[in-house]
This record gives structure tokens, C-alpha cells and sequence, in this order.
């Protein structure tokens, strides 16, 4: 976007540098053909009075635009630009007439012709200046939509009004030419008529050219704007489908297509706030079924709040490698939690048993899983597609106790048949189990933790997920630390 912005603001500058430097060729010829004195000038003389004219007014220019898009709200600065140019081109034609009059006697006639000619000159070149301002505006906004300002300009009255100049400014110009020409063909012998036609000709063909091309080019210049704002409306269409809700299609244009554009931001404003409050629904949700489930069982809250900053640990290391993005890790984050939802299933006696269960008790136990799986399974189906969220967390809650050689529970699942979210939690849920204190049992340090988990990689867990462990144990301890049980001593 930077880039295209440098590019604009040169091409913009660069435009105005190249209609000033066209703007001394056309008023060369122009001038010779509509002011009697200026045809009696060397041409170099009505060259050299053109260009220092119009070095000075592109000055002014440069200095007024500088003002324009210091003091002048972003709304109305493309305006006051196209009427500040008006006006300087105006200036410049008439002042350059009276120039005429004062010092070489010309009439007033001739002067009007002048002013006029540079006038129309003008309002082509200024409008084209507008547009480009109105593209290069859009572009600097970027992200930031500017409101359209009112009265509103419809693109069928632009269309209008650039037609409407368009046809006058011929009329105007060739009756001029003519005119002027009418009074040559008078002093013009007959044996020279055919020559005098065909100069004749040759002044209106030129006429008419240069101002079709300058009509033309205003055209395609509204024609590069519109193509901005379908690129921009399509960009960014395209990155809400994707997801993306923090993107804007800038806002720039007087017209209609300035109304599309801001309706579009407020749909996604829209948007955006629905989506914030399903994601805050999500996690009312999510954080109710996890507290159920803690209030039913011997671990903390810690536990929880441990556990799920391990399996985000644990997917960040292996997002490149994995193509696990941010709203997906995310999803793991907040979804780990509900690992043990299916122990509220259980009976107390068993969930509660402050010493081993016997093999009759780790069956009951075991269902724990498949509980939690069906819990969740009947609420995603009660919330329908908003429920999406939900496919990871019955995922982690049904296979977290399944092993990489295929001999863990519920479903005896092995290697990659096991959801990666299932497999990052069973790390987790091992090694905090094993860094924490128990009424049964003592808590191991982190390096006799880290020495099983290492033993039990490629049997009970997916060796990747080990290799990710050891790249980011320093961060398990700090988690650990942080997070620690009230009854929990130091290791």
C-alpha cells in the first residue's frame, strides 16, 4: 500500500508538471490563432512569455496545494483544489491579456479569447487533478474511511457536467477560431483561398483534437478511480469471507460509489460487534462447563489455567510445521479447559478416592471421556453452526488419554488418528500431573517430569509434540511458577 501510495503522489505531481508543459504548447498555438498581436509576435517571444507565466502558476499551484491539504478538511479538499485551480488558470489568462492590452495595445476582444481559452484549459486540467487527488486520497486512507462528504455529486451529474463543459468548450473555442479566421479569410487574396482553407481546417482539426483528448483523458482518469474502488470493494469483500474484519474499503469518492463503500464499513462494523459478542458467548460457555467440572473434581483451577497455557505453548512451536494459525491455536487455548468435562459423570467415590482406583474404579473412570465427548457433542448440537468452536474441545475431551502406539482409551487411536488438539493436551495434562502435589503423592521437579515425558515419546506421545516441549521448557516452568497450587511446595 506504501508503495502505491509513493506512486500516486508522484504521478500526481508528475501529472501537473506535464499538463503545465502541454498547457505552453496548445496556448502557443492557440493564442496565434484568436489574438491578433500574439500572431504578430516571434515565437519565441509568446513562448518565453507562456513559460514564465506558467512556471509562476505552477508555483502558486504547488504553494496553494500545500495549503489546501494543510488547513482544509479531508472532505473538501479535493473541491477547494479544483476551484483554487480554476481560479489561478483563470488569473493566468485574463492577467496575461491585460498584459497584452497595457503594453502591446491588443483589444479586449482578443483578451476575453485569451482568458477564455485558458479558463477551459483550466478546467480540464484541474479536474484531472481532482480525480488523481480523489484516487491518491483513497489510497493514503487505506484502512481509515473518510465520510462522504454532502451535497452529495452522482456519478450521472459528473457524467453531466463533463459533457455539458466538454460541448460548450468546443462551441466557445471554434467560434472563437472562426471568428478570427472569418477576418483573416477577408484579407486573404483569391488565389490564395485554397491555402487559407486548408489552414483553416488544419486550426479546427487541431482544435477539436486536442480538446477530445483532453476529455478522453478525463474519462479514463474517472475510469482508474472506479477501478480503485471495485478493487478495494472486492479486497476487502474477500477478506471478510476469509475472516478478516479489521479490514476497510477506503473512502474517497463524492458519489454513489462513496455510499457503497462506507455501507460496506458499517457492515462490517456490524459485523465485527456480533462477532465479538458470539467469541464472549464462546467463552461464557466454555469457562461455565470447565468450572462444573472443577467443582467436581480434586484438581484446581490452577490446574486448568496451567494446562491450557502448556497446549498453547505446545502449538505455537508447532504452528509452521503443522499449519496451525492464531484463531486455530486460539481455539485450542480456550477449549483445553474442558478436557475433564466428563468427570462430572463420575461418581464421587471414585472421583474423589484420595488413593489408587481399583481396576473396577479406572473403568468407571475411564468413561470419563467418552462422558465429556457426548456432553459436548448434545450442546453443539443445541447451538447448531455458532458451535463450530466446539469440534475441538470434544476432540481433547474424548482423546487425551489415547497414546501414540494405539494403547490408550476410549478408542485405543494411534499416531496421527489422534486430533493433534487431543494430543498436545495429553503432554500437558501428564506433565502437570506430575509437577504437582497430591494427598497420594509427591511432585516431581521439572527435569524428572521432562525425563519421563522424553521416555514416553513415540509410545504414550507423539514425538513431535515432544521435540516441542523441549524447545519451549523454559516457558513450561515459568507457566508452572505462575500458576501454582496454593498447596503446591517447591521443587
Amino acid at each position: 500500500m506504501r508503495y502505491r501510495v509513493v506512486s500516486e503522489a508522484l504521478e500526481h505531481d508528475g501529472r501537473a508538471s506535464i499538463h503545465f508543459a502541454l498547457l505552453v504548447c496548445v496556448m502557443g498555438v492557440y493564442g496565434g490563432q484568436v489574438c491578433p498581436v500574439v500572431e504578430s509576435f516571434p515565437l519565441w517571444l509568446w513562448g518565453l512569455h507562456l513559460l514564465v507565466l506558467l512556471c509562476v502558476c505552477r508555483g502558486l499551484r504547488m504553494a496553494s496545494s500545500r495549503w489546501v491539504f494543510t488547513r482544509v478538511g479531508l472532505q473538501r479538499q479535493v473541491g477547494v483544489q479544483l476551484v483554487v485551480d480554476l481560479c489561478l488558470f483563470a488569473l493566468a489568462g485574463y492577467g496575461i491579456g491585460v498584459h497584452n492590452m497595457v503594453r502591446y495595445g491588443a483589444d479586449m476582444e482578443s483578451t476575453l479569447r485569451l482568458g477564455t481559452g485558458f479558463l477551459i484549459m483550466g478546467f480540464f486540467i484541474g479536474a484531472d487533478l481532482a480525480l488523481t487527488q480523489d484516487r491518491l486520497l483513497a489510497l493514503r486512507r487505506g484502512g481509515n474511511p473518510l465520510a462522504v462528504a454532502v451535497p452529495l455529486l452522482t456519478v450521472p451529474q459528473k457524467f453531466t457536467l463533463v459533457t455539458v463543459i466538454s460541448l460548450f468548450s468546443v462551441m466557445v473555442i471554434l467560434y472563437f477560431v472562426i471568428s478570427f479566421d472569418l477576418n483573416w479569410l477577408m484579407t486573404v487574396g483569391i488565389d490564395n483561398l485554397a491555402m487559407a482553407r486548408r489552414a483553416v481546417l488544419v486550426e479546427i482539426g487541431f482544435i477539436i483534437l486536442i480538446l477530445a483528448a483532453y476529455t478522453a483523458n478525463l474519462i479514463i482518469t474517472y475510469a482508474k478511480n472506479l477501478r480503485l474502488f471495485v478493487s478495494e470493494e472486492t479486497r476487502t469483500l474477500t477478506d471478510v469471507a476469509q475472516g478478516n474484519l479489521d479490514t476497510r474499503v477506503p473512502v474517497a469518492f463524492n458519489d454513489e460509489f462513496g455510499i457503497i463503500a462506507g455501507y460496506t464499513n458499517r457492515m462490517i462494523e456490524g459485523l465485527k460487534e456480533q462477532n465479538a459478542t458470539m467469541e464472549l458467548l464462546r467463552d461464557v460457555i466454555i469457562n461455565s462447563m470447565a468450572t462444573l467440572a472443577e467443582t467436581r473434581d480434586n484438581e484446581t483451577g490452577a490446574h486448568l489455567r496451567r494446562t491450557q497455557h502448556y497446549v498453547r505453548l505446545l502449538a505455537e512451536e508447532l504452528a509452521e510445521s503443522h499449519g496451525l494459525d492464531g484463531p486455530l491455536i486460539d481455539l485450542f487455548y480456550k477449549t483445553a479447559p474442558l478436557h475433564d468435562i466428563g468427570k462430572v459423570g463420575v461418581p464421587d467415590a471414585i472421583l474423589l478416592k484420595p488413593g489408587p482406583l481399583t481396576e473396577a474404579e479406572f473403568e468407571i473412570m475411564k468413561k470419563h471421556t467418552t462422558y465429556g465427548e457426548e456432553a459436548i457433542a448434545r450442546a453443539a448440537e443445541q447451538m447448531g453452526e455458532d458451535a463450530a468452536f466446539l469440534i475441538h474441545a470434544g476432540e481433547i475431551a474424548s482423546a487425551h488419554h489415547e497414546k501414540w502406539d494405539g494403547s490408550g482409551y476410549p478408542r485405543g487411536l494411534s499416531g496421527k488418528a489422534i486430533p493433534l488438539s487431543a494430543r498436545l493436551m495429553a503432554l500437558a495434562d501428564v506433565y502437570d500431573a506430575l509437577r504437582s502435589e497430591r494427598v497420594y503423592k509427591k511432585a516431581l521437579s521439572h527435569e524428572e517430569a521432562k525425563m519421563f515425558l522424553m521416555d514416553q515419546g513415540g509410545s504414550h506421545f507423539d514425538p513431535d509434540v515432544v521435540a516441542a516441549f523441549l524447545r519451549c521448557e523454559a516457558a513450561f516452568i515459568r507457566v508452572a511458577e505462575r500458576f501454582r497450587d496454593e498447596v503446591e511446595t517447591a521443587s
